[in-house]
Parts: C-alpha cells; structure tokens; sequence
C-alpha cells in the first residue's frame, strides 16, 4: 500500500471521528481470508497463460473500521481490509510442470450498511455494500520444476469493484470497550474472472 493511500485512509477516519463522534464506533481485527479457486483450464494459451488456475489458499489479513449509527439498531460503516501475501504453488494443465510464486497483496475499502439487535451484552449484527479491492501486483521471475525460467508480469496496480455481506457478534466488555467476532463474504469482479474469498476475524470495539 503506498504512502498516499495510508494518509488518505487515515485522514478520512480522522475527519469521520470528530464529525461524528456522539453515534460512533471504531474496531480493528485481524483474521484469517480464505480465497476460493479461480481461472479455468480453458484459459491456457501456451507461451502465455501457462498456469491459467490459482488454487485456493489462505492468507491473514487486518483491518479497521469506522462504524456511524444512523439509528439505535442501523447506520453505515467504513471499513478497511490488507491482506498480506503468501505463497502458491501453480500447475501448467498441459505437462504438470509446476512453480512457486508470491501472491499478490491487496487492499479492500468498502462501505457498507448495518443492522444489530442488542440481547443484553451480546449484539448479533448483519452488513451488507461493496467497494473497490485494490491489487498490487509484482512481476518476478521463477524456476520451474523442469527447470525451466517463467516470468509474470503483472500491471503494477489494479482496481476492481467488490461486493460483500457478513455478519458476526459484538461481545460488550465495560462500557466503552468490546470484542467483535465476524465472518465476510467478498465477490471481486476482476476483468479476467470474478474472485470470491471469506474472511474470519475477531478484534476489539471502541464506541464514544
């Protein structure tokens, strides 16, 4: 993520912070995406698309959020998901020649609505929106298992919209402070072929 887009996101949650500061809620989590199979053998072109399906993996990622209450059970929320790289293990469909690369880490900022039910110091909750989902890519050059040199080249930078839902528990501690445990659903339309992941994670809550 570059520096511009760390301000960006950090001044947006400072400016949310002071306007709205009687209705809000600030959580951060980490957790664990779980990213589903993609790609297809009918995309190899040989000398081009030689390793056409990226299994599924899983990867841990962070974030935070920026919850403003509309309502006492409804509001929007603002919230930011990185997720680090890990490796993956390709296969060329044609010969079963095999090599390991990085995948690639990527940015969601999404925004989406909310709705809870309080049940004494345990609030289920629901959410729903979209956003963009940001790649950063990166070529490099690696060794296949026949010995053969595979090069990736990626654009530096992509952008994709993204829609989600999710839902989880908020888990009151005193009166300021909580836990929050949740699951996401993540559909990335990309240009090549639409990416679906789920995220688990739990974190802690401020509410003001």
């Amino acid at each position: 993520m570059s520096k511009k887009n760390k301000i960006s996101i950090i001044v947006f949650i400072i400016i949310i912070s002071f306007g709205f500061s009687d209705n809000l809620q600030l959580s951060g989590f980490v957790g664990l995406n779980s990213i589903y199979q993609y790609g297809s053998t009918d995309d190899y072109i040989a000398g081009e698309n030689d390793f056409p399906i990226t299994p599924a993996h899983k990867v841990l990622f962070t974030g935070g959020a920026v919850s403003y209450y509309l309502m006492e059970n409804f509001g929007f929320e603002f919230s930011t998901i990185y997720n680090f790289s890990t490796k993956l293990k390709l296969e060329d469909p044609s010969d079963k020649d095999s090599v390991e690369i990085n995948s690639s880490k990527n940015l969601s900022l999404l925004l989406e609505i909310f709705y809870e039910k309080q049940l004494g110091k345990i609030t289920p909750y629901l959410t729903m929106g979209g956003g963009i989902n940001i790649i950063n890519n990166r070529s490099e050059i690696v060794l296949s298992t026949y010995g053969y040199e595979i090069e990736f080249s990626r654009a530096d930078r992509t952008t994709d919209p993204v829609f989600s839902f999710g839902g989880g528990v908020k888990l009151s501690i005193i009166k300021y402070l909580g836990m929050k445990l949740g699951v996401k659903y993540n559909l990335i339309f990309s240009k090549q072929t639409n990416i679906s992941n789920l995220n688990i994670f739990g974190g802690f809550i401020l509410s003001f």
